[in-house]
């Protein structure tokens, strides 16, 4: 059974932010990447992910077998196991707001499989990863180096600033870094300052 990673969009477009969590998405995936609910976005996205497949419509409009979709949802009762195997696997504009505004609640209302991945928010790409690590790795949740609420320090010109990341968690690198998209840093750092 081939499996593929849904990326469901959520936001009317695509921000720079978005674009660097995709691309990051694109390359930790070992599934084929499915990039759903993209509307009048669909040209400006396949250009930036030729290699991705992409769609107008909405997944929860698509007939698919409900048994084999697992929609990731903080809510959700169960947590994803080792040995969950699911032909899709749906995220996106889902595991990324704090405070949550449960935009996706459509999602879990289409009577999908549901998992969460413990408590907490992820962005859509550590979530990723956190499903590449259970699910391709065989790596159990609890196992996986998770910082919670984590700090990160940027230049600011002539002084350093801390970035909190309330509300988030993250998965730490062999060095005990935690991964973020590349490029990403500069743009959060920019809204940081912006606030």
């Amino acid at each position: 059974m081939e499996t593929k990673l849904v990326i469901e969009h959520i936001d009317e477009e695509l921000f720079e932010w978005t674009k660097k969590e995709y691309q990051h998405i694109v390359s930790l995936s070992p599934w084929k990447v499915w990039i759903t609910n993209l509307g009048q976005l669909v040209q400006e996205t396949s250009n930036l992910y030729p290699q991705v497949e992409i769609s107008s419509e909405s997944i929860a409009h698509m007939d698919l077998p409900k048994e084999s979709v697992c929609f990731f949802d903080m809510r959700a009762e169960k947590t994803l196991s080792t040995e969950d195997n699911f032909k899709y696997l749906v995220v996106g504009g889902v595991l990324g707001d704090h405070p949550p505004r449960d935009r996706a609640k459509y999602l879990r209302e289409q009577g999908y499989q549901l998992r969460n991945l413990g408590a907490g928010q992820m962005a859509t790409d550590i979530a990723v990863l956190a499903i590449k690590m259970i699910l391709h790795n065989k790596v159990p949740l609890e196992a996986i180096p998770f910082q919670v609420d984590p700090e990160i320090e940027f230049e600011n010109e002539s002084c350093k600033e801390t970035l909190e990341m309330t509300g988030f968690k993250y998965i730490l690198d062999e060095d005990g870094r935690i991964i973020l998209a590349e490029g990403l840093l500069p743009i959060m750092a920019q809204d940081f300052l912006e606030e």
